[in-house]
């Protein structure tokens, strides 16, 4: 975990000396695959194994996130909260 961490914080503290301590994500909505189907490379994801996750959402969790007292909830709700948030900031550096 310590690598992961590690290079989170020095791929954000990239990200914030390139474009500043706040980033507007421009968009809410965006397609979410399901977990499972994601990493079943036997068959493509179906219509009904896509969702609709929202940004706004994601950011609203940061807080509650930060507000638990006892670590986490659960770190599969989290960290899909997390990662919307983290690949709307990949998609927008994209060149």
């Amino acid at each position: 975990m310590g690598k992961l961490r590690q290079a989170l914080d020095r791929v954000l503290t990239g990200l914030e000396a390139e474009h500043g301590e706040s980033i507007p994500l421009s968009a809410d909505y965006y397609w979410v695959a399901d977990p499972h189907a994601l990493y079943d490379l036997s068959s493509a994801p179906s219509a009904g194994q896509f969702t609709v996750g929202q940004l706004s959402d994601d950011i609203a969790n940061l807080d509650e996130i930060l507000g638990y007292e006892d670590g986490f909830v659960s770190a599969w709700h989290d960290l899909a909260h997390l990662v919307g948030i983290l690949h709307r900031l990949a998609t927008q550096d994209l060149p």
